[in-house]
This record gives structure tokens, C-alpha cells and sequence, in this order.
């Protein structure tokens, strides 16, 4: 399906230009929508909550739920976190460098 999405970035700011989505059905038909700072842009940003569900439904059966409790955490921490790597932590990997490359704790 990814190859069927073709991106056109532009060299603009998001706030000097509008946003166009255009989907081409397979008899041809173009529906074309053009919207101006659509949601998830800087002046309609999508609500924290949004994202904590994008990130639980992202994660579902990928982590434990005492995985998914840790990141969030530190995740909810971010700003006064020491490093980043202590988002890595949560997730039980181990960031000491080993030969084969990096290992799960």
C-alpha cells in the first residue's frame, strides 16, 4: 500500500501555503481536498490525548503492559529526563554497547 503514496513536499512553511490531498481511484477519478493548517499542524494541533492513544494502539502486543507503563512515564518526563536513553531503558534495552550491537535486557 506505501508504494501507492506519493509525497510532494514543499519548501514553504506550513503556515504559507495549504495542505492538498489528492486521491486517485482506479477508474481514474480524482477527489481533491485542499485545506489550510489541517489537524495535526502547528495552529490545530492534535490534543495530547490523541497521541497517547496513537502510541497504546501503536504498541498493543508489542510490549508488556509494565513496558507501556514505563514509557509513558518517562515519556510523560521527557523534559526532565537526563538523557534520552532512559526512554530506551524502560524498555529494557541495554544501551551498554557489545559486540554483536545492542542487547535487550
Amino acid at each position: 500500500m506505501l508504494e501507492k503514496i506519493h509525497r510532494h513536499p514543499i519548501n514553504q512553511p506550513e503556515t504559507e501555503t495549504d495542505t492538498t490531498l489528492i486521491v486517485t481511484l482506479q477508474d481514474g477519478r480524482k477527489i481533491e481536498e485542499v485545506v489550510f493548517m489541517p489537524q495535526g499542524s502547528k495552529l490545530a494541533p492534535f490534543p495530547t490525548s490523541q497521541y497517547w492513544r496513537k502510541l497504546h494502539s501503536s504498541t498493543a502486543g508489542l510490549l508488556a503492559d509494565e513496558q507501556a507503563a514505563a514509557l509513558v512515564q518517562k515519556l510523560t518526563d521527557f523534559p526532565e529526563l537526563a538523557a534520552a536513553g532512559e526512554l530506551m531503558t524502560a524498555l529494557g534495552v541495554n544501551l551498554q554497547p557489545i559486540e554483536a550491537g545492542w542487547a535487550a535486557a
